[in-house]
Protein backbone atom coordinates (compact mmCIF):
# COMPACT_ATOMS: atom_id res chain seq x y z
CA UNK A 1 0.00 0.00 0.00
CA UNK A 2 1.31 3.25 -1.04
CA UNK A 3 -0.31 6.14 1.59
CA UNK A 4 -1.20 9.46 -0.25
CA UNK A 5 0.63 12.01 1.87
CA UNK A 6 0.06 16.15 1.04
CA UNK A 7 2.18 18.37 2.82
CA UNK A 8 1.15 22.42 2.65
CA UNK A 9 3.33 24.86 3.83
CA UNK A 10 5.91 22.44 4.96
CA UNK A 11 9.14 23.50 2.59
CA UNK A 12 11.85 21.83 5.00
CA UNK A 13 13.59 18.75 3.79
CA UNK A 14 13.67 17.26 7.09
CA UNK A 15 10.24 17.93 8.48
CA UNK A 16 8.80 16.37 5.38
CA UNK A 17 11.23 13.07 6.20
CA UNK A 18 10.13 12.77 9.46
CA UNK A 19 6.60 12.38 8.57
CA UNK A 20 7.12 10.54 5.96
CA UNK A 21 9.02 8.01 8.23
CA UNK A 22 6.35 7.93 10.35
CA UNK A 23 3.52 7.34 8.17
CA UNK A 24 6.03 4.34 7.10
CA UNK A 25 6.07 3.14 10.26
CA UNK A 26 2.80 3.42 10.85
CA UNK A 27 1.75 1.43 7.60
CA UNK A 28 3.18 -1.72 8.74
CA UNK A 29 0.94 -2.04 11.56
CA UNK A 30 -2.28 -1.13 9.51
CA UNK A 31 -4.95 -4.09 7.39
CA UNK A 32 -2.65 -5.23 5.01
CA UNK A 33 -5.92 -3.77 2.30
CA UNK A 34 -5.80 -0.26 3.67
CA UNK A 35 -5.69 3.00 1.67
CA UNK A 36 -3.63 5.37 3.67
CA UNK A 37 -4.08 9.57 3.32
CA UNK A 38 -2.44 11.72 5.31
CA UNK A 39 -1.96 15.54 5.27
CA UNK A 40 0.61 17.19 7.13
CA UNK A 41 -0.07 21.30 7.54
CA UNK A 42 2.05 24.55 8.72
CA UNK A 43 -0.10 27.22 9.08
CA UNK A 44 0.80 31.00 11.23
CA UNK A 45 2.77 29.22 14.57
CA UNK A 46 1.12 25.66 14.32
CA UNK A 47 1.46 22.19 12.75
CA UNK A 48 -1.55 19.91 11.46
CA UNK A 49 -1.36 16.46 11.06
CA UNK A 50 -4.47 14.28 9.62
CA UNK A 51 -3.96 10.64 8.73
CA UNK A 52 -7.11 8.61 7.74
CA UNK A 53 -7.04 4.87 7.18
CA UNK A 54 -9.74 2.65 5.44
CA UNK A 55 -10.15 -1.45 5.05
CA UNK A 56 -12.52 -3.75 4.56
CA UNK A 57 -11.91 -4.39 8.28
CA UNK A 58 -11.55 -0.90 10.13
CA UNK A 59 -11.88 2.88 9.70
CA UNK A 60 -9.07 4.64 11.56
CA UNK A 61 -8.37 8.37 11.85
CA UNK A 62 -6.08 10.43 13.77
CA UNK A 63 -5.87 14.33 14.03
CA UNK A 64 -3.51 16.27 16.03
CA UNK A 65 -1.83 20.09 15.87
CA UNK A 66 0.80 21.94 18.18
CA UNK A 67 3.47 24.42 17.81
CA UNK A 68 6.15 22.08 16.59
CA UNK A 69 6.09 19.25 14.20
CA UNK A 70 7.50 16.64 16.08
CA UNK A 71 4.95 17.46 18.94
CA UNK A 72 2.07 16.74 16.14
CA UNK A 73 3.61 13.30 15.03
CA UNK A 74 3.92 11.96 18.32
CA UNK A 75 -0.13 13.07 18.74
CA UNK A 76 -0.99 11.20 16.28
CA UNK A 77 1.03 7.94 16.08
CA UNK A 78 -0.27 7.99 19.51
CA UNK A 79 -4.03 7.58 18.69
CA UNK A 80 -3.48 6.01 15.86
CA UNK A 81 -1.60 3.31 17.96
CA UNK A 82 -4.76 2.88 20.02
CA UNK A 83 -6.58 1.89 17.52
CA UNK A 84 -4.34 -0.07 15.73
CA UNK A 85 -4.63 -1.84 19.19
CA UNK A 86 -8.30 -1.96 19.66
CA UNK A 87 -8.75 -3.36 15.89
CA UNK A 88 -6.14 -6.24 16.61
CA UNK A 89 -7.54 -7.01 19.49
CA UNK A 90 -10.92 -7.75 17.90
CA UNK A 91 -9.76 -8.86 14.81
CA UNK A 92 -7.96 -12.09 16.83
CA UNK A 93 -10.28 -12.28 19.65
CA UNK A 94 -12.27 -15.79 19.41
Amino acid sequence: MDPQIEFQDIESPSLRQQAKDLLEDLTQLFPSDSAVKATFMHFQDSFLAEIKVASESAYMTAVDQAGALGEVLEGVKRKLMGQIIDWRIHRFAS
